[in-house]
C-alpha cells in the first residue's frame, strides 16, 4: 500500500525513559486521532511501544507524535532557545553553572569530530560568549548551585 507509514519508538531500539516520553493517555490519543483523521491514524500505546500507523510521509509522522510530546524550535527560536539554555535561564535551577560546561562539551565534540558548518560554529560561539559574560556581569549565577548541589 502506497504511503502506509509506521512510526515506532519500541523497546528494540529505546530505553524505558525515553519511550515513556511518548506514551499517550486516552485522551490525548483521541485528540491525535481526530485531528488527524484524513490520515487514518491508529495509534498503538504498550509499555513496549508507541506506534503510529498512518497514510502519510514519515516527515508527517514524526511530526504528529513530536508535535504532541517534543519542544521543537526552527530558525531564530531554535538560535534563542541554545542562548536561553546555555545560559541557564531554562534550567530547572535558573542559573545553573553546569549547563554551560555540558553545552561547550557538546558543541566542542561536534565540531572536533566531524565539524560543523560556518553558521553552527557562529550560533554556538555566540551562545557561549553570551552566557559567559551574562554569569560573570549579573546576578543570575553568583552562587554556584546546580541540581547536584541542591540534591546534596
Amino acid at each position: 500500500m502506497k504511503n502506509f507509514t509506521c512510526i515506532s519508538v519500541n523497546h528494540k531500539l529505546c530505553g524505558q525513559a525515553f519511550r515513556s516520553l511518548f506514551t499517550f493517555d486516552s485522551a490525548q490519543c483521541e485528540k491525535l486521532l481526530f485531528d488527524v483523521k484524513d490520515l487514518s491514524p491508529v495509534l498503538i500505546c504498550t509499555c513496549n511501544r508507541t506506534e503510529l500507523y498512518f497514510c502519510g510521509t514519515t516527515e508527517e509522522g514524526i511530526r504528529l507524535l513530536c508535535e504532541r510530546k517534543v519542544m521543537i524550535f526552527t530558525d531564530k527560536t531554535a538560535v534563542k532557545r541554545l542562548y536561553s539554555v546555555s545560559c541557564g535561564i531554562e534550567s530547572a535551577v535558573i542559573g545553573e553553572d553546569e549547563i554551560l560546561g555540558q553545552v561547550r562539551r557538546a558543541y566542542d565534540l561536534s565540531r572536533e569530530r566531524i565539524g560543523l558548518s560556518p553558521e553552527v560554529n557562529m550560533i554556538f560561539q555566540g551562545a557561549i560568549a553570551c552566557a559567559k559574560k551574562i554569569k560573570t556581569e549579573t546576578e543570575l549565577s553568583k552562587t554556584s548551585v546546580s541540581t547536584a548541589t541542591l540534591a546534596a
